[in-house]
């Protein structure tokens, strides 16, 4: 018989769940060294970091590991001394794989776009729906928001993964620095990054703000793994 976990965690374990940001990072110690060399980096759309982020994202995939870890462990071995029913044991293999399929859903997100037009005011907006797994490891929707379809909405979506997900202040188009006018400018005590968002890395953006989005959720059930 196919024991259909342990095939279902050797095919999520095996993926590639690295995924471009959508964003552009330029740190100010780089400017300072090379204005043209940044300017160039910061118009590159292929450019695409973490930046600021990276620590959240490696946590994000920290955390997978150790599921991954937890649930092989547990799975594969005897339990000893544990006067547990099938029922309990059934119980508990179903509550690690219903909170590593949410790890999944934080680290690929499943997500839709759909164009609308509101009369009333003549604009065409998106509204971004993105997916999550229920407590009887159903699939359901567990985002709805609607952003339009320039690049200042896609601003307000990154300005709002930053705030939430580090430490940095965020300055909205902070004008001029050193001859760049980048679309973002964030800091804290120690550093300042430059931040350019572009159109064209639309589809990047939404998945990075509905995967931010979700791992809020995420951290909001449960307690990250030591």
């Amino acid at each position: 018989m196919k024991d259909f976990n342990d095939i279902y965690i050797q095919k999520i374990s095996e993926k590639n769940y690295e995924s471009p940001s959508g964003l552009v990072f330029v740190h100010m110690d780089e400017v300072q060294k090379d204005v043209d060399s940044a300017r160039k980096r910061l118009q590159d759309v292929n450019n695409q970091s973490w930046g600021i982020l990276q620590p959240e994202v490696d946590q994000m995939k920290s955390e997978f590991r150790k599921l991954i870890d937890r649930f092989r462990e547990f799975y594969s071995n005897p339990i000893d001394n544990h006067q547990m029913t099938a029922q309990q044991v059934h119980i508990l293999i179903s509550e690690q794989l219903c909170r590593i399929k949410r790890m999944v859903c934080v680290l690929d997100p499943e997500f839709t776009t759909v164009k609308s037009f509101d009369k009333k005011s003549s604009n065409h907006y998106n509204m971004i729906r993105g997916y999550w797994i229920n407590d009887d490891g159903e699939r359901v929707r567990s985002i709805s928001r609607n952003v339009g379809n320039s690049e200042s909405s896609l601003t307000d979506l990154v300005e709002k993964i930053i705030k939430i997900n580090s430490q940095y202040k965020v300055v909205q188009e902070p004008g001029n620095v050193m001859g760049l006018r980048p679309d973002l400018m964030v800091s804290d005590e120690k550093d300042k990054w430059l931040v350019e968002i572009k159109s064209s890395n639309w589809d990047n953006i939404i998945r990075s703000f509905v995967s931010f989005e979700l791992w809020k959720m995420y951290k909001e059930i449960y307690d990250l793994l030591n």
